[in-house]
């Protein structure tokens, strides 16, 4: 029987250079196929979002939103402790309310956000660290940072002016891209 451990296969010059125009083809296709050209890359939405308090009393608020003027309109305000006052979260419109009760924890007025059916509809709440922290009031402040996607229905292209890159819009939310080298 042959020994076939030291035989390697490798294409012809012939069949590589075959390769190489048929991905030099298809770069062409694709760069022909792209709805338009572009001098800059597509940008991803971001949520806009605020972060109150430091440490284990910290507690970040982001949209539910992806459009950055719906995420931005959206205020929190934390009220301080009053005597005979339970914790509760409350929203009207795009305004919360968050009621401190006696001693409440990160942990626990984000689960008091997430239990709101109104406040969960505009935000997820987080406590940071490990949430054991005491909440402390804070004015009403609007979230911030929202970025809206560069528009485009899903699935369409767009090609960089110089042809290096293709990208691709994959959800309502983001691009994709990929790198056009020059094969040639």
């Amino acid at each position: 029987m042959k020994d076939l451990s030291n035989v390697h296969e490798y294409p012809t010059v012939a069949a590589q250079l075959q390769i190489r125009d048929a991905l030099i083809e298809l770069q062409e296709v694709v760069r022909a196929s792209a709805t338009k050209t572009t001098e800059t890359a597509p940008v991803n939405a971001v949520k806009a979002a605020l972060t109150s308090g430091l440490t284990d009393a910290a507690l970040t608020f982001t949209a539910e939103s992806y459009v950055k003027a719906e995420g931005e309109a959206i205020s929190v305000e934390i009220l301080a402790f009053v005597a005979e006052e339970t914790l509760a979260a409350t929203a009207v419109g795009n305004a919360i309310t968050i009621q401190l009760g006696n001693g409440s924890t990160a942990t626990a007025v984000a689960a008091a956000c997430e239990a709101a059916p109104a406040v969960k509809a505009l935000v997820t709440t987080t406590a940071g660290g490990t949430g054991a922290g005491a909440v402390v009031a804070a004015e009403a402040a609007n979230l911030t940072g929202g970025v809206d996607v560069t528009p485009g229905p899903v699935n369409s292209m767009l090609v960089m002016d110089d042809g290096s890159m293709l990208y691709i819009k994959v959800s309502e939310v983001a691009w994709k891209q990929a790198a056009l080298s020059n094969l040639s």
